[in-house]
């Protein structure tokens, strides 16, 4: 129980870093809607993990710029599972 809050307190942190909350990506989709479909929700979760777990595996990433910008929601410059995770959070709000 105790790591459950310490994990929902620590994605709770995270949002609150995002610069401008879920204003648009400096490419023009909004910041966790990956797939620009105007709908933040679990679809672009997965779709962060498998780009993710592509880079991480040496793989072909698949990614516009523009996807990669919107997918970067704690604006680390760092596309990771700690996005798609965020973008969970955003989608249970």
């Amino acid at each position: 129980m105790k790591k459950l809050i310490s994990v929902l307190a620590s994605l709770v942190m995270l949002v609150s870093l995002v610069p401008g909350g879920l204003a648009a990506s400096a490419a023009g989709l909004q910041k966790g809607d990956v797939d620009g479909d105007n709908n933040i929700d679990a679809s672009d979760a997965s779709k962060v993990l498998l780009e993710y777990a592509a880079a991480v595996n040496g793989d072909e990433t698949t990614f516009t710029a523009e996807q990669s910008a919107a997918t970067d929601v704690n604006s680390d410059n760092t596309v990771d599972a700690s996005d798609a995770s965020l973008i969970l959070f955003i989608y249970r709000r």
